[in-house]
């Protein structure tokens, strides 16, 4: 599974977006959801995730500012993607 997802993950958090500055050997934070801790359950339903790097940027500038960091990341991700996809699939 390609998920471009940071390697850190604290157990228990929802949403992490980890990472900070931007150098030449970090391109930046990443946006972790909590189902790519669990990829079987991704596979036992068939489904893919794919996020490029536009995207990503996308959900870290709408989940996250500088006085709460990305308290509404999980927020701005359910609304964003959770949503729309079960609507999709309720819809057959």
């Amino acid at each position: 599974m390609q998920s471009g997802i940071h390697e850190s993950h604290r157990p228990g958090c929802g949403v992490q977006a980890a990472g900070s500055g931007r150098t030449t050997e970090d391109p930046g934070p990443r946006v972790e959801h909590p189902a790519a801790a669990h990829p079987q359950l991704l596979d036992y339903h068939s489904v893919r995730l794919f996020a490029d790097r536009s995207r990503q940027d996308y959900l870290l500038r709408e989940g996250t500012d500088l006085k709460y960091g990305a308290r509404h990341l999980k927020r701005t991700i359910d609304r964003a993607l959770v949503q729309p996809l079960s609507n999709l699939i309720a819809s057959g």
